[in-house]
């Protein structure tokens, strides 16, 4: 929208994005390098403005994402730092990843062979990454037979450069996970096939946010931080103030457009979805789904803040939304924070709010629409 005439605003502190940073980088061996995961718009909470606070700080080389449409919107707004790309993509992308000097991510021989042809056409050398896959069986090479075959083909092409190698652990979150441990030894058995194949590999990296805070045998070269940007682990999350510690750094806010007291028997909202067992004050916010509120609040009975006051969802509609007020003093045009901190001081932490329905605070960031106005506090 051109206008200011949105419902609803997701606050971002890109000081405390910054500030985390430098937590994260106070825990790390100087040699690792933090590689901001920017996917989806950083998580719906803006790519790049995210991308340009973090790289003013000096300490960023590397930038992830997961499409090239996304990369390539980042190095037209000006971004110079190396762009990888780590998902899959449709072959007809490949030109315009390689024209705008972004690095892909590879794992099938005919991908390879493919952008070794289109850099010949453009008289470049194209910078890839290996996936190697070690259990999250979603895009990867297996070490192994798999990887033998996209070795010989690796050697065979002379207008590729093998910038990395990386995989993606299933359950970093959990500290300690044995899996996360058993897929560590694939990824540096992997390696060990790649360097007796004569492949040097400039960047190893396996850490996520999760696994970046209790791995340290895995930092090697590099550790990908997305979430951790922007708020602790939801399970585990590391004493205030403790090294590697992070913050909250973003708050979404609404307001109540309308207050109604319902009898006992009264229902509220489509196909009833609530039936008032008692008298109910029952305050309506002007967002929805269509907003990106999830409608699994309901029947998790999750909390909203009204004012520093908690209350919880009883309906949710595409543009507007029900809570339950009774016994919280508040008027029509008062502030309601889906999550993070309100205006007064009040706070819901994103992933306390995620752990009512089983999701990462970034879920929620993730899913927010246009119609939500984005506010950068630097």
């Amino acid at each position: 929208m051109k206008l200011a005439c949105y419902n609803s605003y997701l606050e971002v502190n890109l000081n405390i994005i910054c500030k985390n940073i430098q937590s994260i980088r106070a825990t790390l061996p100087a040699s690792t390098e933090i590689v901001p995961v920017l996917k989806c718009d950083a998580y719906g909470i803006g790519a790049l403005p995210v991308a340009n606070a973090l790289t003013s700080m000096g300490l960023i080389k590397t930038i992830a994402l997961a499409q090239i449409g996304e990369a390539v919107e980042l190095r037209q707004s000006g971004i110079t730092q190396n762009l990888l790309v780590m998902g899959g993509f449709p072959d007809f992308q490949i030109p315009i990843a390689l024209e705008n000097n972004i690095c892909l991510t590879v794992f099938r021989p005919e991908t390879a062979a493919i952008i070794d042809k289109e850099a010949k056409k453009l008289q470049r050398k194209a910078s890839i990454q290996i996936k190697i896959e070690t259990g999250l069986n979603r895009i990867g090479a297996r070490p192994g037979a798999e990887l033998a075959r996209l070795i010989d083909t690796l050697k065979s092409l002379p207008n590729i450069e093998i910038a990395g190698a990386f995989t993606h652990f299933v359950e970093g979150e959990i500290r300690g996970s044995r899996l996360a441990h058993h897929q560590f030894e694939l990824y540096m058995r992997a390696l060990g096939q790649l360097d007796d194949a004569g492949i040097h590999i400039p960047m190893r990296h396996i850490c996520n946010s999760g696994a970046s805070d209790w791995f340290p045998e895995a930092y090697l070269d590099a550790v990908r931080i997305g979430r951790r940007l922007y708020m602790d682990n939801r399970d585990n999350p590391l004493p205030p103030d403790s090294p590697g510690a992070v913050k909250d750094a973003v708050s979404w806010r609404t307001s109540i457009i309308n207050l109604r007291t319902v009898e006992p028997g009264e229902t509220v909202g489509y196909d009833g979805i609530f039936l008032a067992k008692r008298k109910t004050k029952v305050a309506t916010i002007c967002i929805g789904y269509g907003d990106g509120l999830c409608e699994q609040f309901v029947s998790a009975g999750s909390p909203v803040l009204v004012g520093n006051k908690l209350a919880r969802y009883i309906g949710i509609c595409m543009d507007q939304s029900f809570i339950d007020v009774t016994g919280i003093d508040c008027d029509i045009g008062d502030e309601v924070t889906i999550f993070g901190k309100s205006s007064t001081g009040a706070v819901l932490p994103p992933q306390k709010l995620a752990a009512t329905v089983g999701h990462e605070g970034v879920y929620f960031t993730s899913q927010l629409s246009s119609r939500v106005e984005r506010r950068y506090i630097y």
